[in-house]
């Protein structure tokens, strides 16, 4: 899996989907979702991307480092059914996002700080016959400030 650009390892976030979620099919990063947005094979699947990071204001010397809030969003994808309502893909979409947000809330990755908490979710609508439903959730790492010499 490829460095997404985020402090935090990202990767970390998919093998702890992998080992915790059952019946996923595709587990992966940003990269891997690109590839495979057309692949109906890989469903079900979840993908890990960095949403977004936000910083509180600098501490007050002589502290060395800035807090750092980053969410994270975990995309989901089902097949479709067929079925008129979508009610077998709504079932299905359920289980697994209650199985995720078991997986991530409350855990802390090696390399943040605080434990991970959900934030939101919404449905990204059904494309080419899958159903695509994003959650966010939130964690906290602190960045090093530079030093000046």
């Amino acid at each position: 899996m490829a460095d997404t650009g985020s402090p935090l390892d990202l990767a970390l976030w998919a093998a702890r989907l992998e080992s915790a979620v059952t019946g996923l099919k595709s587990v992966g990063l940003a990269g891997d979702l690109a590839r495979l947005q057309n692949a109906q094979g890989a469903l079900p699947g979840a993908w890990v991307l960095p949403a977004d990071e936000t910083s509180a204001a600098p501490m007050d010397e002589p502290s060395l480092y800035q807090r750092v809030t980053v969410r994270v969003s975990i995309v989901t994808a089902l097949r479709s059914y067929g079925d008129a309502t979508a009610g077998r893909a709504t079932d299905a979409l359920r289980e697994r996002r209650k199985a995720l947000i078991t997986a991530l809330t409350g855990w802390t990755p090696a390399d943040a700080a605080s434990p991970v908490s959900f934030v939101s979710g919404r449905r990204l609508g059904p494309v080419k016959g899958a159903m695509w439903w994003e959650d966010i959730f939130e964690t906290d790492y602190y960045l090093p400030r530079r030093q000046n010499a």
